[in-house]
């Protein structure tokens, strides 16, 4: 009977116990949101909550002028206050992104992370952007004041050490959690392969091996892996592993949700900070075990009550202060007029206003042209939709640019093919001439389409360096630079998203200032930006093909004279206005147009550049495009040319004042 009693009552006080540790649970759990500090339960478990984050890619405000939806980084500070036992932690990609934090080169994200508690974060690729250099002295700003930024497979083949620490422990009401991080091996090929070329980005499996014995050696009683890298790699690694982590925190994939898998618990919250990912861990000190692991996501509608740190709030909004004063800084001059107009189009009467929605036009240029040199790719391709403003007459501030390209895109580099590119193409001329979003401002290429045509019928040609492509050629390869937007499917540009990646280079805006600054010397003409036939409209006449002259014209017209001697110079001109007329001549035959055509591509081969010979012959500083007839001679050598591809030359001089603009 008493050893019935005794049992009843040992019965009676586990389920008391189990009880109180349930209460304790929902109280905690309610705290986060209520702001209730609960007292310490002096019981043999402690419960632990790590907050985190991933893939915020600078977005740290409530409400700013690209995003609307997140918690806000002095609300994700009152949070952690308000929670007991809490640990916050970020999954990378934070340093790089918007405006607010590319200003300082991360350095206002290292410091509202601070602000904010945040206590460890493994990088990710694009925290790499402004070089291994920068992001070492941010880290080592960052552990100044008490954020360790860790990962343990990024080795500094220079300095034969790892670039940051591999591993840390906290210490939570005597638990020890261990955490380690992982950073993608991609990130040579996913920011620019100078910013980290001196690194090795080590395998997954040993660097966590080795990373998870240090940290039993250190006498951690919880191992945590920060990951920045994708999902599948996160699976294979925990199969992999012989000895594996209690909980992975990912990012990377941008990936929302939880699973447990092989007995791991993996947790992810999304990207920008629109959620706030909490992982808690029951602990039994006596037991020296983990007794439980749960999840959940705080999204932004459930913080709608929670009251900001006033501390982290005043931080944000001093910073967002300064860095407003930086953007009313002049960084350039603009001798004309760029406009982001859209265009219009009324089917009824067919009446079409051409803007950068539904054609080519001078803006779209000089962001696509920008695009391609600081990418140091052949051809560069944005969506007209992605233009939002004007760049005035006079000075330029950094402002003023940021409002032409204010989404915080990111400049993508692809491998492209010839067959690629017309599947791009197609999709992105489909419905002009009517205003759409996807309509491409492209560089280093010209393309004639015809309007006529039905959706994926309508690319006639592409050329690059004058030369036609084919266009079912899949073996030819070009760097093609685009933004993150469209690189990912957007405007549905899905052609572009299964093109191999190469990198991902800088900011676009921050590309944009730069050429502007650096290789236009700071001040915007109209030999910059200006419309050259890159995009031109064409058609199939009577079984004749003039698509491919059509194009060639095009792109001799961006040629300019100052770049060549005056002998070579005035061949090409003469092969240009001969091509113009017979591209002009609804007469003529298939013949002649591929005579004009060879004649003309010949005249191009044999120019010779200002710096090849050392003369500097022809060299007059007149930057004109090779339009029309420059001289008497050019125009009789003209003549010349017209003789030898059986084009009636009667009339000729009458003809020639009204050849059409092909590069309109």
């Amino acid at each position: 009977m008493v050893l019935s009693t005794q049992k009843n009552q040992q019965q009676r006080s586990a389920t008391l116990q189990r009880g109180m540790k349930t209460l304790l649970g929902l109280l905690l759990a309610c705290s986060v949101f209520l702001g209730i500090q609960l007292p310490t339960v002096a019981l043999d478990e402690v419960k632990i909550n790590i907050l985190h984050t991933n893939d915020v890619h600078g977005r740290f405000y409530e409400v700013d002028s690209n995003n609307t939806g997140m918690i806000g980084i002095d609300r994700i500070a009152a949070i952690k206050d308000a929670t007991d036992n809490a640990i916050l932690v970020d999954i990378g990609d934070a340093v790089h992104g918007l405006p607010i934090v590319n200003i300082n080169r991360g350095e206002n994200a290292i410091a509202l992370m601070v602000a904010a508690g945040y206590d460890v974060m493994t990088p990710g690729n694009h925290d790499f952007n402004f070089g291994s250099d920068r992001l070492a002295e941010l880290a080592g700003i960052a552990a100044g004041d008490g954020l360790k930024i860790i990962s343990s497979n990024i080795y500094d083949t220079v300095a034969a050490d790892y670039m940051l620490p591999q591993t840390t422990v906290i210490t939570i009401d005597g638990v020890r959690l261990g955490f380690f991080g992982l950073t993608t091996q991609t990130t040579p090929t996913v920011t620019s392969p100078t910013n980290v070329n001196t690194l090795e980005f080590r395998a997954y499996k040993t660097s966590a091996e080795a990373a998870i014995a240090q940290l039993h050696a250190d006498g951690a009683d919880i191992i945590v892996c920060l990951a920045h890298i994708s999902h599948p790699e996160i699976l294979a690694l925990i199969d992999q592993l012989a000895e594996k982590p209690t909980v992975v925190i990912e990012g990377h994939d941008h990936r929302l949700g939880t699973e447990v898998y092989n007995g791991v618990t993996i947790a992810g919250s999304g990207e920008y900070q629109s959620n706030l990912g909490l992982v808690t861990i029951t602990f039994d000190k006596d037991a020296g075990e983990v007794v439980s692991v749960s999840t959940t996501v705080i999204s932004k509608a459930d913080t709608a009550a929670v009251i900001p740190n006033a501390a982290v709030q005043a931080l944000a909004e001093s910073i967002k202060t300064t860095v407003l004063d930086q953007y009313s800084e002049v960084v350039a001059q603009s001798e004309l007029l760029l406009s982001s107009a859209r265009g219009s189009y009324n089917s009824s009467t067919l009446e079409v206003v051409r803007g950068v929605r539904n054609s080519e036009q001078p803006l779209g240029n000089l962001v696509a042209d920008a695009m391609r040199v600081v990418g140091g790719a052949d051809i560069a391709i944005t969506n007209g939709g992605g233009l939002r403003a004007d760049i005035k007459v006079g000075d330029i501030t950094r402002g003023d640019l940021n409002s032409v390209l204010p989404f915080g895109n990111v400049l993508v580099i692809k491998e492209a093919t010839p067959k690629a590119l017309k599947e791009i193409m197609e999709n992105g001329l489909q419905f002009a001439p009517a205003v759409d979003g996807r309509f491409p401002q492209i560089s280093g290429m010209n393309v004639t389409y015809d309007e006529s045509k039905p959706a994926g019928s309508r690319v006639l040609a592409i050329s690059v360096g004058g030369i036609n492509l084919d266009l079912n050629d899949t073996s030819t390869i070009f760097r093609l630079a685009t933004n993150d937007f469209m690189a990912v499917g957007g405007d549905g540009y899905t052609a572009i998203q299964s093109l191999p990646t190469l990198a991902e280079v800088d900011s676009l805006d921050s590309a944009f200032e730069r050429y502007i600054t650096d290789t236009l010397d700071g001040t915007i003409t109209a030999a910059d930006a200006s419309v050259e036939g890159r995009i031109t409209i064409g058609s199939l006449v009577d079984n004749v093909d003039k698509t491919g002259l059509l194009s060639a014209i095009a792109s001799a017209n961006t040629l300019r004279q100052a770049d060549y001697t005056a002998t070579s110079w005035a061949g090409l001109v003469a092969a240009l206005d001969a091509a113009k007329l017979i591209a002009d001549d609804d007469a003529a035959n298939q013949q002649q147009v591929d005579s004009a055509l060879a004649a003309l591509q010949a005249a191009r081969s044999a120019l010779v550049s200002v710096d090849t010979d050392g003369s500097g012959s022809g060299n007059t500083g007149n930057n004109t495009p090779a339009t029309g007839n420059t001289s008497e001679g050019a125009g009789l050598a003209a003549v010349v040319v017209l003789s030898m591809l059986g084009a009636t030359c009667l009339g000729w001089e009458n003809r020639r004042r009204h050849v059409k603009k092909h590069a309109a």
